[in-house]
């Protein structure tokens, strides 16, 4: 039974230690809203570049499966790149908008690879975060609804995930309501025809 559990709690902390990065795309009422988070273990991307982070773009390219988050804030960023295609979550053209919050990460296409750009010195394991909003909605933009994955170095993937923007169900209670009152009406109508 030990034996058992040793086991199971390797597999689990196995699974648990696998870093990944998320991208969600999430349509609000006049823009989309991107956040990138998650870690990644860079000792299976290679070698390192260290770029001078002269030009601040966000964004994202939905034909491409680029997305990216460059702050104003950052000096330098390290960059990544190795062989791979990333995952296109749409037909879209590129689209800029503002950078909201956190820092660094940037995935991009370059040819036949895919381009990671992440904070000066990152060290592996460490949260990644950054959020930016571009002006539209996912038909405008060119986003497809969906889940779409990248296979990354070192069994680590880039998952975007895109929301659209939901309805406002009618809440219960208002249902609710609209039957208290057609009900109240009815029961006036009957007392009128009686009396």
């Amino acid at each position: 039974m030990k034996y058992l559990i040793s086991v199971f709690t390797l597999v689990l902390t196995a699974t648990v230690a696998q870093a990944s990065v998320i991208a969600t795309l999430s349509e609000r009422n006049t823009d989309v809203l991107l956040t990138i988070e998650g870690s990644l273990d860079i000792s299976s991307f290679g070698s390192v570049l260290t770029l001078s982070n002269s030009i601040d773009v966000n964004g994202f390219l939905p034909s491409n499966g680029e997305v990216f988050v460059e702050t104003p804030f950052e000096s330098d960023v390290d960059r990544y790149e190795f062989s791979g295609v990333l995952t296109p979550f749409g037909t879209g053209a590129i689209s800029f908008g503002s950078f909201d919050a956190g820092g660094q990460v940037a995935f991009f296409r370059n040819g036949s690879n895919i381009q990671i750009q992440l904070p000066d010195a990152y060290t592996s394991g460490t949260k990644l975060f950054g959020q930016a909003s571009v002006g539209g909605d996912f038909a405008s933009l060119g986003i497809s609804t969906g889940i779409f994955v990248t296979a990354l170095p070192g069994n680590q993937s880039l998952t975007v995930v895109t929301t659209p923007l939901s309805a406002v169900p009618l809440p219960a209670g208002g249902l609710l309501l609209l039957s208290g009152v057609a009900g109240l009406t009815t029961l006036r109508r009957r007392k009128k025809k009686v009396s």
